[in-house]
């Protein structure tokens, strides 16, 4: 009897401080955290931004996008991204929305701390290959084949 009344406050002392430990990684883990699906597609967005899919840029998104859910709320990480969009789109559409007060400043301060985020996780964006002459001279055969 006494061996089970051991195991059974080792038990729950383990418990105990498994759930202490839980409770203690809770509080680290930040209140505005994004969806999975918001994170995703930010992901896929960056890594069509930095140079396609591979393991090298995927990290330094995944990287980017952790930082960037650490101090902006999900809710003004939307509003700001949504208010993005709506500017981009021409015509009356999108007037009402072009004088907001602060509008264009809240964009462009994210779209600075953004790029600040994703160069800090090492992302650059790739460079524009080269015209080699190679490509010169089959691009002017192509070119001139067309022609009539």
């Amino acid at each position: 009897m006494q061996r089970v009344n051991k195991i059974s406050f080792f038990l729950s002392s383990l418990l105990l401080l498994g759930l202490s430990h839980y409770s203690s990684y809770a509080e680290d883990v930040p209140l505005n955290n994004y969806p999975t699906q918001a994170r995703v597609e930010y992901v896929f967005e960056c890594m069509s931004k930095y140079g396609g899919e591979n393991y090298t840029t995927m990290y330094g998104c995944v990287c980017a996008i952790d930082e960037i859910a650490k101090r902006i709320p999900y809710d003004n990480y939307v509003r700001t991204q949504t208010l993005d969009s709506i500017l981009k789109v021409p015509g009356e559409r999108s007037a009402q929305y072009r004088d907001i007060k602060g509008g264009r400043e809240a964009i462009s301060e994210f779209k600075t701390f953004t790029a600040e985020r994703e160069s800090y996780c090492g992302l650059k964006k790739p460079a524009p290959v080269a015209a080699t002459p190679a490509n010169t001279q089959t691009t002017k055969a192509s070119q001139a084949s067309a022609q009539p």
